[in-house]
């Protein structure tokens, strides 16, 4: 008989929440039940269910029949649950087992860090050092550790994409205004995860973010190929939470050097009803070409950035362009299942 504390802590190694393996269990037992049934069950308020229920609706786990009165909840089978984060899990490892294949020169260098304020402290560097974008998961109680940080860098033009956690949230929501781009929060306990510029960061456990220090220590790390390994565990958590801040996206016409913040302000604009175009200056997906520009009105937006996202991968982002006699695919760089990366792009909208 399998360990269910060893399920729990599977299940939330890969971004549930403590009330969503509760309820998603509890649906499993039972093969099927009504939201208040399954609010009983976890210990939860029949307003908050139809969240959980909805986030696990939208991880292919359950299958809701809305037209009855009141609507059930019925839980899929294993085989067709899981069949898409199986999916999903091949999917990345094949992109990186591709990467890992190719020769590379990059540099590399490893830092430990061993106390709260040691790891505040160059967190607060890094942040200062952005040059365009950050992503990091927080307990929320560290966040007044960063806030004057992070409210600069956002002032500056940086593209930040927080991720709190923890459960005190709530008490004082107020705090995340102006600190990111994008927060979301998610009721879980996690590491620190922190990616700079998809160049340097840092990964931190809780123990190290916490007055009284244990034996764990924090690392950082200058490498490309660490900071994408990390934006993957950071996306696949962020994609598990809910949004609590979107800022007003920027005025268009605009120019970009990263594919996030471009696809942040079109899907926002999109939402509007806006019609938009791109100017990018891009090359063959791996390939050593010399740039070209391309420009079109955007047909498709797949992001992972806004809910909700509709990216086929955890962490991708891209835009479907219509150049006059085909549509193509423009990712960022480092791209590898888009037609086109881009280096740069200026991003327009119909008035």
């Amino acid at each position: 008989m399998s360990n269910p504390d060893a399920l729990r802590d599977d299940l939330q190694r890969f971004g549930f929440s403590e009330k969503e393996i509760d309820v998603y269990l509890s649906l499993v037992e039972r093969g099927s039940a009504e939201p208040k049934t399954l609010a009983s069950d976890a210990g939860v308020s029949t307003s908050y269910i139809y969240e959980v229920v909805t986030q696990l609706d939208s991880r292919n786990l359950v299958r809701i029949e809305e037209h009855q009165s009141p609507a059930v909840v019925h839980a899929r089978r294993p085989s067709e649950a899981f069949q898409t984060l199986s999916a999903r899990l091949d999917r990345i490892e094949d992109a990186v087992e591709e990467r890992y294949q190719q020769p590379r020169a990059e540099p590399m260098s490893l830092g430990v860090i061993q106390s709260r304020p040691t790891f505040a402290s160059r967190l607060r560097e890094l942040i200062s050092q952005a040059d365009s974008e950050i992503r990091l998961s927080l307990p929320f109680a560290f966040l007044s550790e960063v806030e004057a940080s992070l409210k600069s860098a956002v002032e500056d033009g940086v593209f930040v994409v927080l991720l709190l956690s923890e459960s005190d949230y709530e008490a004082r929501s107020g705090a995340v205004e102006d600190v990111a781009t994008v927060v979301n929060r998610i009721d879980a306990q996690l590491p620190a995860y922190v990616a700079i510029d998809d160049a340097r960061g840092l990964i931190a456990p809780l123990s190290v973010l916490a007055w009284e220090h244990g034996p764990e220590e924090a690392i950082e790390f200058t490498n490309p190929t660490v900071t994408g390994v990390v934006s993957v565990a950071f996306f696949g958590l962020y994609q598990s939470s809910t949004t609590v801040m979107l800022r007003r996206p920027n005025t268009l016409p605009r120019r970009y050097s990263g594919i996030r913040p471009a696809v942040y302000d079109a899907e926002l604009a999109r939402r509007r009803g806006r019609s938009l175009h791109v100017r990018a200056t891009v090359r063959p997906t791996g390939a050593d070409d010399e740039t070209e520009t391309i420009e079109g009105p955007i047909t498709e937006i797949r992001q992972s950035l806004i809910a909700p996202t509709n990216s086929e991968l955890l962490f991708e982002n891209a835009f479907e362009v219509d150049v006059g006699n085909r549509r193509v695919s423009i990712g960022g760089v480092g791209a590898f299942m888009e037609d086109y990366e881009a280096t740069s792009l200026l991003l327009y909208a119909d008035t």
